[in-house]
């Protein structure tokens, strides 16, 4: 009986463990993806981002999350709420970089008058006047405001819950590892 009880306890300390080093892998993969998401959303904030190189940096940070998505069921629950959140907004800003990335190669051949839908159903127009008023640098109002909207979720999201960047007393930034939990 005592040995069986021994062998339980074995058994259960052991996958324990297991779940353990799960989680703490998942959230290190989850810090990583963060991380490269919160340095996406700035570069596409500036005026002369790369669009291509930007997207192709989206893809991993997309990668880096269904790699961690994977293993949701045996998260802890805060850490599946905050992968959550976050590989959500990872999806939307790589959509967005997909249809400013195409509506700028529709400007570049030429200009001439489409029409389509993008990601949200919508009809744009590219070209001349039809594009919905671009402002400064070739966007227009609409995905700036998409990309401003993605900034504050990422910001909000961030505050209080999984760290980020922060500025000390002295005003300088500091860096704080990205915990979920």
């Amino acid at each position: 009986m005592a040995i069986v009880c021994l062998a339980l306890a074995a058994l259960l300390a052991g996958l324990t463990g297991c779940l353990a080093m799960i989680n703490s892998l998942a959230v290190k993969e989850y810090n990583q993806a963060t991380s490269s998401l919160q340095t996406n959303l700035k570069q596409a904030d500036r005026p002369d981002a790369d669009l291509t190189g930007l997207r192709a940096a989206q893809e991993q940070t997309d990668a880096q999350f269904d790699q961690v998505d994977r293993f949701k069921t045996l998260l802890l629950p805060s850490t599946r709420t905050a992968l959550e959140r976050n590989r959500d907004l990872s999806r939307k800003l790589s959509a967005l970089l997909e249809r400013e990335e195409a509506r700028q190669e529709g400007a570049d051949t030429g200009g001439s008058e489409t029409h389509g839908k993008d990601g949200n159903g919508t009809g744009t127009g590219r070209g001349g006047q039809a594009d919905g008023g671009k402002g400064e640098h070739g966007r227009s109002q609409e995905e700036k405001q998409k990309l401003e909207d993605l900034l504050s979720q990422n910001s909000q999201g961030e505050r209080g819950k999984a760290g980020g960047e922060s500025k000390d007393p002295g005003g300088r930034q500091v860096d704080r590892t990205v915990k979920p939990w």
